[in-house]
């Protein structure tokens, strides 16, 4: 790591941003593993386990997308 890698990681905004990052992918990768029962990868091999990883993430966003637009599809219902 450079010195400037450490000086931006350490400051007080990096600090905030590396935290953020981080509960975001444990977040998610939680959401894989408790929510929708994705323990474990089947494929074996770098490709394999790449698409797979691939397809649950897809799956993740079509969820959060979904999501959303219910949430806005309510919203506008009680406007009426």
């Amino acid at each position: 790591m450079s010195q400037g890698s450490k000086k931006n990681i350490t400051s007080e905004g990096g600090k905030k941003i590396v935290y953020k990052r981080d509960n975001k992918a444990k977040e998610t990768f939680g959401d894989f593993k408790e929510s929708y029962g994705h323990d474990r990868l089947y494929g074996r091999g770098h490709d394999n386990v790449q698409v797979e990883m691939y397809l649950v993430a897809i799956g993740h966003n079509i969820r959060k997308y979904h999501k959303l637009k219910m949430k806005q599809k309510r919203r506008d219902q009680e406007d009426v």
